[in-house]
């Protein structure tokens, strides 16, 4: 059985707490904590706020895009440990989120086949009732909710903006730009690890694309990204290409994120 399944089992749990501002630890990778100005409760997973319990029952998941990647496998496997709640990959930083009223080890496949029917994709402040699994604020699915000529939008400005990059790769835009962020790296005079999946990049990478720029300043954000994405065997021999591999998988792997920030999605879906 799920470590608490409602607002009173997790006051069971949370009950004889050593030290309650440490929280009290959920399996191996969480840890409860209770909020005394509104008795609600936060679980924590790998340090990172996941959701919140409010004493009707509402379960609000709050955990944002950029530390969804550090913990989604960890949800993966073990969320339905927690909480009667199955978290299942659907794409590149997309999940699905769903009620179960067992951990799936204990439930029979075709049990676990229904309750799938009704699985939600996964956006920053989803709510449940946590007692029926119900979502309290369900939004269109992303494929429902594409808006065409956004969408159209979007593809002219990416391919204009990806042609601009090529173009710079070309004329050798790139190779001072190489050449010094692998000297400062190899003096440890800079230490950057850019990947593009947290807000701040993301979004400057979004207003560029959108208005097809290309400053220096993200350019050698690419150029340092591309490194670290190498790795300690390759990182200090990398080439033009391998700022444009860089690139393309980087573009894919944040498509959906970029595409909200678009709009492609409608309003609903820009945020979360």
């Amino acid at each position: 059985m799920s470590v608490f399944h409602d607002y009173n089992s997790a006051s069971a749990h949370f009950k004889g707490v050593r030290t309650p501002s440490k929280g009290k630890p959920v399996r191996s990778f969480g840890r409860l904590f209770f909020n005394n100005y509104d008795k609600s409760y936060d679980l924590y997973v790998h340090g990172r706020k996941l959701l919140c319990l409010s004493p009707d029952n509402t379960l609000t998941f709050t955990l944002n895009e950029t530390d969804r990647k550090y913990i989604g496998n960890t949800l993966s496997m073990a969320l339905d440990d927690c909480i009667p709640f199955v978290w299942e990959r659907k794409a590149v930083n997309r999940h699905l989120i769903f009620h179960l009223t067992e951990p799936r080890h204990q439930q029979s496949w075709d049990i676990y086949r229904d309750r799938r029917k009704d699985a939600q994709e996964y956006f920053e402040g989803i709510q449940f009732n946590m007692l029926t699994g119900e979502c309290l604020n369900p939004r269109p699915p992303f494929h429902q909710a594409i808006v065409p000529e956004i969408r159209k939008a979007w593809l002219t400005a990416l391919r204009k903006w990806k042609r601009g990059l090529k173009v710079r790769v070309k004329v050798g835009g790139f190779d001072d730009l190489i050449r010094k962020s692998l000297a400062a790296q190899a003096n440890l005079a800079r230490y950057r690890t850019p990947v593009f999946d947290g807000k701040e990049e993301l979004d400057i990478l979004y207003r560029c694309i959108k208005n097809n720029e290309h400053p220096t300043d993200m350019m050698r954000m690419i150029v340092d990204a591309t490194i670290y994405s190498l790795g300690y065997y390759r990182g200090d021999s990398v080439t033009k290409d391998d700022v444009l591999k860089y690139v393309e998988t980087m573009l894919t792997a944040r498509s959906m994120d970029l595409r909200k920030r678009f709009g492609v999605f409608g309003e609903e879906h820009i945020n979360g």
